[in-house]
C-alpha cells in the first residue's frame, strides 16, 4: 500500500522530500559519530570513510529538495536570499545548516589527508594504505583547530538532523507533525548513522580493528534502537492528544497501513535487528559478523527511510489540501516560511 495515497487529494510533499529528510539525517549523524570517534582517537581508518560517506550524503540530500521544488530558480532563491529569512523560516535555516555541514565535512576530509599522506588506494575500496597508516596517538593529540572543527561538525550534525523534524512540525494544518518529531528524527538518524559506520568496518583491513569496532558500535546501535521504539510510540501518544489525528493513528496502527508500521518498521527495522545485535557479540567469525552487519544495514536503513515516509504521509491523512489545479502560483519573491 502507498501511504501517500491515503485520504488526500494532492501530494504537497512526496517521496523526494522523504528521501531528502532521510539522507540528511543519515549523512549528518554519520559525520557526527565519525567526528566523535576522532575526538576519542578511535578507529582512524573508519572515521575517514565515515566522514567521506556522510559528506557525500549531505551533498546529495538537497538535490531531492530541488527535485520536489521543481523550479531551480526557487532553490537558487533559497540559497541567495534565505539568510535574510533565518529568523522565521525553517527551510532557510535548513539550507544554512546543511550547507555549513557540507563545508565542515569537506574541510574535515581534507584535514585527514595530512595523516594519510600516501593517499587512498581506490581499488581497495577506500582503504588507507597500510604502510602509511597512522598510530591512534596522532588523533588523540589533535591540535585545537582540529578539535574545534570536529566539535563543530558534531554540533551541526545534530542541528541538521533535528532540522528535518522542525521543518515538518512547523508546518500549519498537519497535526500529526507535532513538536516531538525533531527528537524522533534525531534518534532515528543516529541509528542509521551508526549502522552505516558498522557497514564500513568491513573495509578496514586490520581484522583486530574490525572486531573491536564492530563490538563497540554494535553496543551503541543496540541502545539507540532500544530507545527508538518507545520514542516512536511516544510520538503517536503525543499526536493522539489531538482529536484530528484519530483517523491517522487508526490507519497506521490497525488500518491499511498496519503492515507498514508493525511489519516493516517495528518487526523488520527494530525488533529483529535488536536480536541480531545481541547475537553479534557471540559470533567469533569476522566473516560471519560482517555478513550479519550487511543484513542489518539493509534492514535498519530501510526502516529509517520508511519512518520518514510514514511520518510525512500521516501528515496528510484527513487534512484538506487544495487541488493542484486550484493552487495559486508562487511569485518570484515568495515568502520562505
Amino acid at each position: 500500500m502507498d501511504l501517500m495515497q491515503v485520504q488526500y487529494i494532492h501530494e504537497v510533499w512526496g517521496w523526494d522530500v522523504g528521501i531528502a529528510l532521510f539522507l540528511t539525517g543519515l549523512g549528518a549523524m554519520t559525520i557526527f559519530f565519525s567526528s566523535y570517534l576522532d575526538l576519542k582517537g578511535s578507529f582512524p581508518e573508519l572515521t575517514i570513510m565515515g566522514t567521506v560517506a556522510g559528506t557525500i550524503l549531505v551533498i546529495i540530500a538537497p538535490l531531492f529538495f530541488l527535485h520536489d521544488l521543481g523550479q531551480p530558480n526557487r532553490f537558487y532563491y533559497l540559497y541567495t536570499h534565505g539568510v535574510t529569512k533565518l529568523g522565521d523560516s525553517w527551510m532557510a535555516r535548513g539550507i544554512f545548516l546543511i550547507t555549513s555541514l557540507q563545508i565542515l565535512g569537506i574541510l574535515d576530509t581534507l584535514q585527514k589527508f595530512k595523516w594519510f599522506k600516501g593517499g587512498f588506494t581506490w581499488p581497495d575500496r577506500l582503504q588507507a594504505r597500510r604502510e602509511v597508516a597512522v598510530a591512534q596517538e596522532d588523533f588523540k593529540n589533535l591540535s585545537n583547530p582540529d578539535k574545534v572543527l570536529k566539535i563543530l561538525a558534531m554540533v551541526f550534525g545534530v542541528l541538521a538532523t533535528v532540522y528535518t523534524g522542525f521543518l515538518l512540525s512547523s508546518a500549519v494544518g498537519s497535526p500529526m507533525w507535532n513538536s516531538f518529531l525533531p527528537v524522533l528524527f534525531l534518534v532515528s538518524g543516529a541509528s542509521t548513522g551508526v549502522m552505516l559506520l558498522m557497514f564500513l568496518v568491513k573495509f578496514v583491513k586490520d581484522t583486530g580493528v574490525q572486531s573491536n569496532a564492530l563490538i563497540y558500535l554494535s553496543r551503541i546501535e543496540f541502545w539507540i534502537l532500544f530507545i527508538e521504539i518507545p520514542f516512536l510510540f511516544l510520538w503517536l501518544r503525543i499526536a493522539s492528544s489531538n482529536p484530528a489525528n484519530a483517523a491517522g493513528i487508526a490507519t497506521l496502527l490497525w488500518g491499511e497501513a498496519k503492515t507498514v508500521f508493525w511489519g516493516e518498521i517495528i518487526a523488520v527495522g527494530m525488533a529483529l535487528p535488536l536480536l541480531l545485535l545481541l547475537a553479534l557479540g557471540k559470533i567469533k567469525s569476522i566473516t560471519f559478523r560482517t555478513s550479519i552487519v550487511a543484513v542489518l544495514t539493509v534492514m535498519i536503513l530501510f526502516a529509517g527511510a520508511v519512518v520518514r515516509h510514514t511520518v510525512l504521509s500521516m501528515g496528510y491523512v484527513n487534512v484538506p489540501v487544495i487541488p493542484y489545479e486550484q493552487a495559486v502560483p508562487i511569485p518570484p519573491s515568495f515568502h520562505l516560511k
